[in-house]
């Protein structure tokens, strides 16, 4: 197999998995893109500087201010200042957010069920296992 189809398909996964999600995330009122950001968020814990969030989705600090503008507006982050350094912005969840985000893990959930169907329980050990080497690897570089 050429290592340009591993991308590829990797990509390809990534596309199916959002389409598969976009419509039962909407039903939480969330896009893919949004649950992206309140998990990054939720995953970053209490120390959650807005630096830090575009740094875990891989965006620029520009761009990641719209989104958080459009969340705060809609009452689901809220951004306050460090209290080590009123420079950084630190967001935390609302209630109404950390609900949404639950709502669409389950869908998440199903998603996996769904994808753990079509392989043996050792396929999915292996194949967690190769993801884990081949994100390691990437992290690295």
């Amino acid at each position: 197999m050429a290592q340009e189809s591993i991308g590829v398909r990797i990509g390809l996964l990534y596309d199916l998995q959002a389409s598969w999600l976009e419509p039962r995330f909407a039903r939480h009122g969330l896009s893919f893109t949004t649950f992206q950001l309140l998990a990054a968020v939720q995953s970053a814990g209490k120390s959650a500087s807005q630096v830090e969030i575009a740094r875990r989705l891989g965006i620029s600090a520009a761009t990641l201010s719209e989104a958080v503008f459009a969340l705060v507006k809609k009452g689901w982050i809220q951004q306050s200042a460090s209290a080590t350094d009123r420079r950084v912005k630190v967001l935390s969840l609302t209630t109404p957010a950390t609900k949404a985000l639950k709502a669409a893990l389950k869908e998440v959930d199903q998603f996996e069920v769904l994808v753990q169907r079509a392989l043996s329980e050792a396929d999915i050990n292996r194949l967690a296992k190769l993801m884990d080497a081949v994100a390691k690897e990437v992290e690295q570089e």
